[in-house]
């Protein structure tokens, strides 16, 4: 039996402020702090430009992992379609080159791809091979992330 595996390229940049997603400990409940953001988080998709609105990037330090972060973008296309990128990192330790499709007990990161297009949703997600690409921080500061990244993703259930 023969099996398609739909898969995608996706490669990009990203420059943005880090806020902090927990409250470090603090009793108060203020719902935690705010999401970074301020771009730019832009990449291609299967040869495609992709840039994600303003308004719609959040890159986050999960508090209570270490070296965990989370970043998110999504580009309005029109009305209710939409296209994200969020990329997952963990054990991150400083700037390097990680890899894409690891498990959250080693050092490196997930990375997916989704859209909404007339009311029906796709995802593609980095495989767990630990092979499915990489992400590379040129900056990483408490106030601050910078990188580039390339992965391959395949929707769930393709192959």
């Amino acid at each position: 039996m023969l099996s398609w595996i739909r898969s995608l390229g996706v490669s990009g940049c990203l420059v943005l402020a880090l806020g902090a997603c927990g409250d470090g400990g603090n009793d108060d409940d203020d719902g935690g702090n705010g999401g970074g953001g301020n771009g730019p988080f832009t990449a291609e998709v299967d040869g495609v430009d992709w840039a994600a609105s303003d308004n719609t990037i959040s890159a986050l330090v999960v508090e209570a992992v270490p070296g965990a972060y989370a970043i998110v973008g999504t580009d309005v296309l029109s009305g209710s379609d939409v296209a994200g990128i969020t990329l997952t990192l963990y054990n991150v330790r400083g700037l390097g080159t990680y890899p894409l499709g690891t498990f959250p007990t080693v050092v490196g990161g997930i990375a997916t791809y989704a859209e909404t297009i007339g009311g029906s949703s796709t995802a593609w997600v980095t495989q767990y091979s630990g092979a499915a690409g990489t992400v590379t921080l040129t900056a990483l500061t408490p106030t601050r992330i910078a990188g580039t990244f390339s992965y391959t993703a395949e929707e769930p259930g393709s192959g």
